[in-house]
């Protein structure tokens, strides 16, 4: 009995200190927390986030959304965030399935982000991985989607993504490898643009052909999923070139 009493008393003792460390852990990262939000907080009730989308649409390549591809805006939804109109700032669906692919793989193949969360990594942040960036990001995406619509950051998302080849936005993006405006673009084209942001350097089409056409072709899968295009649709283009032009040499 005594040697019972001594080990729930041992026992008791550890979760006790199991415990405390659990409770100072919670405390130390709200503490952690506490610091980033007040840093982020400050800078939006400086107007850190109207400046720099007014900042944004006064670039004379800025292009509203009415003057975009309907079929090129669906291609960048169902390659980058499928059920973009029906979450918040994150989407929790998202995110689980990303990390459950990454566990199950054991590799880092989704990273789970929404449009709005690559929108306030491009604009406000830097590109580094570092847990601190990831969170301001989230208080960020969390501020724009109080402040505009879906229309809009969906909007300015393709006004400030980077399409390789030294193209910043859709507007110089269209110029650039189809000298065209982005009104009217083929489902090549949408498809092509739409999935080159994701690794702008790895599908650059002058660099890494092959790799272009191979992410090309996963959005249109993507778009076939999301119910944007037949699979016929998808069939004819599969072996479609990219028809992008020639690379300017100056």
């Amino acid at each position: 009995k005594v040697e019972r009493r001594n080990m729930r008393k041992f026992l008791k003792g550890i979760l006790s200190i199991i415990l405390g460390i659990i409770i100072l852990a919670i405390i130390v990262v709200l503490a952690y927390l506490g610091i980033i939000y007040n840093e982020v907080n400050t800078e939006i009730k400086a107007g850190k986030i109207e400046k720099t989308v007014e900042g944004i649409r006064s670039r004379n390549t800025y292009v509203k959304k009415d003057k975009i591809d309907e079929l090129y805006l669906k291609a960048v939804i169902a390659a980058e965030d499928r059920r973009y109109y029906s979450h918040g700032a994150v989407d929790v669906v998202g995110f689980s399935r990303a990390m459950y692919n990454n566990i199950i793989s054991m590799k880092l193949k989704e990273g789970g982000s929404t449009i709005t969360q690559q929108l306030s990594k491009n604009i406000f942040l830097d590109q580094r991985a570092e847990i601190d960036r990831k969170i301001k990001e989230l208080f960020y995406s969390i501020e724009l989607e109080k402040k505009y619509s879906k229309d809009d950051i969906l909007e300015l998302y393709v006004n400030t993504s980077y399409f390789g080849a030294g193209y910043y936005g859709i507007g110089p993006a269209t110029k650039g490898y189809y000298d065209k405006t982005p009104e009217k673009l083929s489902l090549n084209e949408a498809a092509f643009l739409a999935g080159v942001p994701n690794a702008p350097s790895v599908y650059n089409p002058y660099e890494h052909y092959d790799l272009a056409v191979q992410r090309r072709n996963i959005v249109l899968k993507k778009m076939v999923f999301n119910g944007d295009i037949t699979q016929q649709e998808a069939i004819i283009v599969y072996n479609e070139r990219l028809n992008v032009k020639e690379r300017d040499n100056d």
